[in-house]
């Protein structure tokens, strides 16, 4: 059960994900890319929008340059929510306007006191190696905090071997086996990704090796607010 926080969180690992045939094309590099046969780090279960965004908060407080974030996932899966809750606890406001940069393809948060920017990057349209060379990602991303959506998109010469990659996606409670208990006088906002009022699953998968202790350091205060909410 996840109430206040909106957060079950637990280090069984999932089922595998992705298809091993990226692998046998050449467009997937093991070693690299997350291959079918790997098991989450993390499995999370996020009951709300609010879970998302307590979720993105905490992590927002890990702000290291050469951060960097691959959010993989569907249209609508919580993304650019958690992206958004991310940059504002960065901020420590929450009026900050932050939006999914689908057009720009990155928008910069580069004012912030005592930290290293944030970019956060929308990867959806991105076509061949040209587009994606303009953004300068390998000069770029060591030095800033970054988020990226659809990283799919992004080229071998440009992957991050140091990373932590969050997979999102819509279940259902029958799926997750899961008691929910919502504040039914929160509804999410018309046209916001939670609007279909559905459990999101993240699993967490920790490329490299510089996020395997950080990674677990945030888990572990995600679990204890769980905790301390249940017990209410």
């Amino acid at each position: 059960r996840g109430y206040g926080a909106r957060v079950s969180a637990s280090k069984e690992q999932g089922a595998p994900l992705g298809a091993i045939g990226d692998f046998i094309t050449g467009k997937k590099v093991p070693g690299i890319d997350v291959g079918p046969w790997a098991e989450a780090d993390y499995d999370v279960i996020l009951i709300d929008e609010k879970g998302t965004e307590t979720l993105a908060r905490e992590f927002a407080k890990e702000l290291k340059p050469g951060d960097c974030y691959y959010l993989r996932g569907n249209v609508g899966s919580g993304k650019t929510v958690f992206s958004r809750a991310f940059v504002r606890e960065a901020y420590e406001d929450d009026t900050v306007s932050v939006t999914s940069p689908t057009f720009t393809l990155v928008n910069v948060y580069d004012d912030l006191e005592a930290a290293p920017p944030i970019h956060h990057y929308d990867l959806y349209r991105i076509q061949n190696v040209d587009q994606l060379s303009r953004l300068n990602l390998g000069e770029t991303l060591p030095k800033v905090v970054s988020l990226i959506e659809w990283p799919e998109a992004v080229d071998k010469r440009e992957a991050v071997e140091e990373r932590l990659e969050l997979w999102f996606e819509t279940v259902s409670e029958d799926e997750i086996e899961l008691e929910i208990e919502r504040d039914t006088e929160v509804e999410p906002e018309e046209g916001s990704e939670y609007e279909d009022l559905l459990p999101r699953r993240v699993k967490f998968f920790v490329i490299g090796n510089t996020w395997r202790d950080r990674l677990e350091r945030v888990m572990d205060r995600v679990a204890q607010m769980d905790e301390a909410d249940t017990m209410e």
